[in-house]
């Protein structure tokens, strides 16, 4: 068969790849179908581009495959119904975060066929095998499938999940061309390395931050590819694309502590001196020792990330964060006491928190002694925790989706708060961390991506503007920032 796989618009070319399919389509592989990654801001498409839609029309697949997030869901819908205006006969299916959390809202605006919820990669390929047999019947048998037959019965399948990820393979990094997403600037620092790429060791999350779809969508148990076939994949970018810097994006990738200092051990006997190992979603204290530590220093890391996310015990409570403020200082002294930077994450905007909790967590972000940190606006996540309570008060609809959670980008704020406060608020505090500390400057030039601190920086300058105006929006006065080519 031939499948047309979409990457949607609304993602970014300098942050993102479709690792998600990348690993898809290495469980079809070597069954006879013909596959075309249609990566569209890596192309500089957009479902209305007149080129995107010719190269759909010329390659006139039989299925048209997308995968979305919540942040992408309307470019994704926009995507695939253009595409299928070019190619009608095509049967379209979505996949991903957005449609395994809200699969009722994924499937409402009529455009596709079929929804897969969950870890798709062995359904997907027993997916083509029915179609291509003629046994679209039996497709409501399969695990994690979501659609109404033609006699109008809804099926909502439960998915299932891999224990041993190796049967997965991994990705496969030539058909989501990561050679030109580096031409474009992937993950490029001003900096830093210019090779980063994104990955991933496992899959799942034991805890339950209200926050957080992770545990919805990979469920709790902790399941990883084996360390020998990471280290390979890692010794393959390092030699085959030139990559200097590894970036797990993990939702907990140390929980299984056997296994991630192992892993480190790996990535420490390949001998890269010039290899540096960052983790994105950081690590909880009680997955830190002193062997961990001087593990991950020796496979290259030289910083570690912590995610307290409010300075406020109540906040963090609401969160089920599962921390208090003995547990961040104490993760805090032992990553410095390591010789590493330390990073934090926070969020503001939580609903119920109050504008003194807020200045609780600016208080907190002084208090630790940061080399860097990052303030992301509350994101209402489909399916979590927070985001059902705010369906059933009525704040937000069903089908509610946040687009973003950067300074000076549109997000609705839940707690009666002027948004152009908030983003002075977060203004100020960078401002004030980077004037008593500029050297930390360094260590963000190093570590953050070119594209993304630029789209942070338009996104302060449009928040400066609103402070200066006490306007809701900036548009009007600053010119349309695009994403760096």
């Amino acid at each position: 068969m031939r499948i047309a796989f979409i990457w949607p618009h609304a993602n970014t070319v300098y942050q993102t790849l479709p690792l998600s399919i990348g690993v898809l389509h290495a469980n079809i592989r070597g069954y006879g179908h013909v596959a075309r990654m249609f990566n569209l801001p890596l192309e500089g498409w957009k479902a209305d581009s007149a080129e995107f839609q010719q190269a759909i029309r010329d390659f006139n697949p039989d299925i048209i495959a997308v995968s979305s997030w919540a942040v992408s869901f309307k470019s994704s819908v926009e995507a695939v119904r253009a595409a299928r205006k070019q190619v009608p006969s095509a049967t379209t299916v979505i996949g991903g975060n957005y449609p395994t959390l809200n699969p009722a809202q994924a499937y409402a605006p009529g455009c596709f066929d079929y929804v897969i919820m969950g870890e798709a990669e062995h359904t997907f390929r027993d997916f083509l095998r029915l179609l291509e047999s003629g046994k679209e019947g039996e497709l409501e048998h399969l695990p994690g499938m979501y659609f109404t037959t033609g006699d109008g019965r809804l099926i909502r399948n439960r998915n299932h999940f891999v224990e041993d990820l190796d049967e997965l393979g991994y990705v496969d990094w030539e058909f989501i061309e990561l050679a030109r997403a580096f031409k474009r600037g992937y993950m490029r620092t001003v900096m830093g390395p210019k090779r980063k790429v994104a990955l991933l060791a496992t899959r799942g999350c034991e805890y339950g931050c209200n926050f957080c779809s992770a545990p919805l969508m990979n469920g709790k148990k902790l399941r990883h590819w084996s360390v020998e076939l990471l280290v390979q994949q890692i010794a393959h970018l390092y030699d085959r694309y030139g990559v200097r810097m590894l970036y797990f994006m993990d939702d907990n990738a140390t929980q299984d502590r056997t296994f991630f200092k192992n892993l480190c051990r790996g990535i420490a006997a390949l001998g890269h001196r010039d290899l540096t190992v960052e983790l994105y979603r950081g690590v909880r204290l009680e997955n830190l020792d002193a062997e961990m530590l001087a593990a991950m220093k020796a496979a290259g890391f030289k910083s570690l990330t912590i995610a307290p996310e409010s300075g406020s015990d109540r906040i963090r409570s609401v969160m089920n964060k599962g921390m208090d403020r003995a547990d961040i200082f104490q993760a805090a002294n032992m990553i410095r006491d390591a010789d590493l930077s330390l990073q934090a994450y926070f969020i503001i905007g939580y609903p119920s928190e109050t504008r003194e909790e807020r200045e609780m967590t600016y208080r907190l972000i002084r208090e630790l002694g940061l080399d860097v940190f990052s303030l992301h606006k509350y994101q209402a996540l489909p399916g979590t925790g927070s985001f059902l309570r705010l369906v059933k008060s009525g704040r937000i609809p069903r089908d509610h989706t946040d687009e973003s959670h950067l300074i000076g980008e549109a997000l609705p704020n839940y707690n009666d708060d002027l948004p152009q406060d908030i983003d002075r608020e977060i203004l100020m505090t960078y401002a004030r961390f980077y004037v008593r500390r500029p050297r930390a400057i360094l260590h963000l030039l190093r570590m953050a991506s070119a594209g993304g601190l630029w789209r942070s920086i338009s996104g302060t300058a449009k928040a400066g503007v609103r402070s200066m105006v006490g306007l809701g929006r900036a548009d009007t006065f600053l010119p349309s920032i695009r994403e760096p080519m």
